[in-house]
């Protein structure tokens, strides 16, 4: 689960706490995709979630639509709403709030 983007790091640590453990093996990946189709009527495939973990490939860009159905999972809106309420996150670092708009 090495990625770049903290958010997005951060997005997968939350979905992994939400499940109840790591996910590590291809029948986690499945079981994840049938919970989250049970509690939140949300279609994600076993298939994107590997490359979310980079189980099957490293630098997966994920779609805005694939970050909406994981942030949905934990409780949220949609992935903005969760990247916005990580500002107030005390544990949650990420030069992304921080960066200054140079005009």
């Amino acid at each position: 689960m090495e990625k770049q983007i903290p958010e997005l790091n951060y997005l997968l640590k939350e979905v992994e706490r939400h499940y109840g453990r790591r996910l590590a093996t291809s029948t986690d990946f499945e079981a994840l995709s049938v919970l989250i189709e049970r509690e939140i009527n949300e279609m994600i495939s076993a298939s994107t979630l590997k490359r979310m973990w980079g189980y099957v490939s490293k630098h997966p860009v994920p779609r805005i639509t694939t970050l909406d159905i994981l942030a949905r999972y934990i409780g949220y809106r949609d992935f903005n709403t969760f990247r916005n309420s990580l500002k107030n996150q005390p544990d949650f670092e990420s030069s992304f709030f921080s960066a200054k708009v140079i005009d």
